[in-house]
């Protein structure tokens, strides 16, 4: 006759042996991701910061018609998605934003100034070229594609058809 109480014994060792090595395996993968998460954060946090001195600073004085750091992030991931072309077609795309396209009464004397800021797809994500006042235009997105991103919109509007 065999004894199992003590295979049952090493065998109870071997678990938790192995339960501490998992354990301590997603511990150290935990920290180490949330590590990476928190860097990530960080660098966010300081380009979000400079995006908002830059729109500060293109908004100058003015109280009506200007633009936040939050909309020009939110702007440039809404037309992506709107596009639906791949990143890499992207590539080369540079778009000019005026969130305030309107035009003013006919009884209004002054010139109608809003903020305005452009943003080039460059190596996988969008770069902040720059933020200025300028006259009320009709347009809201005025895009320069590149011929990638042409033939991506060719190639996606011929295939509906």
């Amino acid at each position: 006759m065999i004894n199992l109480k003590n295979a049952m014994k090493a065998y109870n060792e071997m678990q938790d042996r192995f339960s501490a090595k998992v354990n301590a395996f997603q511990k150290k993968n935990y920290e180490e991701c949330n590590q990476r998460y928190s860097e990530a954060q960080k660098a966010y946090e300081e380009s979000l910061t400079k995006l908002e001195a830059e729109m500060q600073k293109a908004n100058g004085k003015a109280r009506e018609r200007t633009v936040d750091a939050d909309q020009v992030i939110r702007s440039l991931v809404d037309y992506e998605k709107e596009l639906k072309i791949t990143k890499t077609a992207l590539e080369g795309t540079k778009v000019t934003v005026n969130f305030w396209n309107q035009k003013p009464a006919k009884a209004y004397k002054y010139c109608m100034m809003t903020t305005i800021f452009s943003a080039k797809f460059e190596n996988g994500s969008w770069r902040f070229i720059g933020a200025k006042r300028d006259d009320m235009r009709e347009w809201r997105i005025s895009a320069e594609l590149s011929e990638t991103a042409k033939k991506a919109l060719i190639i996606k509007y011929e295939m509906r058809y």
